[in-house]
């Protein structure tokens, strides 16, 4: 028979945290206002898949990796399989796979294509660089640690460094870069930088 998902209705081939096929020889329709619950396996390159001889396309594609394997770039995952399809799901032009990463849909093939992933942000420390120039303090670290912050510390000579996290501040704009430029001030006994990640 055939298979009509209205607007609040929910689609999903797979079981909770597995891999499935749902397999209809008739007409699935999936109206607007529908979710359609697709799961994939990014180590594996398996997906759900729905199969279908006559296949409406709306409603909203949601999509979620259940590996610990994080997609790739260019990856290609078959969801669906409809000998006549028509139509597309709503966000098929920006498809967001949980946790990260983002594709598109094509309705005629019925193939999600991974075209985003945010890059790994690394958890272990790196060292800063500094070229002074006069007045003009210039640091710099790696562009893959864009997301760390650059904190400051400010103390007399005779206290020098504290360990405390309360004596840190983040230089402001510096999560978004990966170099800045600060004013020698040599009024301050002793500065103290360092690079800062707070894991999300």
């Amino acid at each position: 028979g055939t298979i009509t998902v209205n607007s609040g209705g929910t689609l999903s081939p797979g079981a909770v945290n597995t891999i499935g096929v749902l397999t209809n020889t008739s007409t699935v329709t999936l109206n607007a206002g529908s979710t359609n619950l697709f799961r994939l396996n990014a180590a594996t390159s398996l997906s759900d898949l729905l199969v279908a001889n006559t296949l409406v396309y709306d409603g909203t594609l949601v999509v979620t990796n259940l590996s610990a394997t994080p997609v790739t770039n260019g990856q290609v995952f078959q969801l669906v399989s409809a000998t006549t399809p028509s139509g597309t799901f709503a966000n098929a032009a920006s498809v967001a796979i949980l946790p990260v990463g983002t594709g598109t849909f094509n309705p005629a093939t019925g193939q999600l294509t991974v075209t985003a992933v945010p890059p790994t942000i690394p958890t272990t420390p790196t060292n800063i660089t500094f070229t002074a120039t006069g007045s003009n303090l210039a640091i710099t670290w790696p562009t893959n640690y864009l997301g760390w912050s650059l904190q400051t510390q400010t103390n007399t000579r005779s206290v020098g460094l504290q360990a405390a996290t309360n004596f840190w501040f983040t230089i402001p704009g510096t999560e978004s870069a990966t170099t800045t430029n600060l004013p020698v001030d040599q009024i301050n006994g002793t500065v103290f930088y360092r690079l800062f990640y707070a894991a999300p």
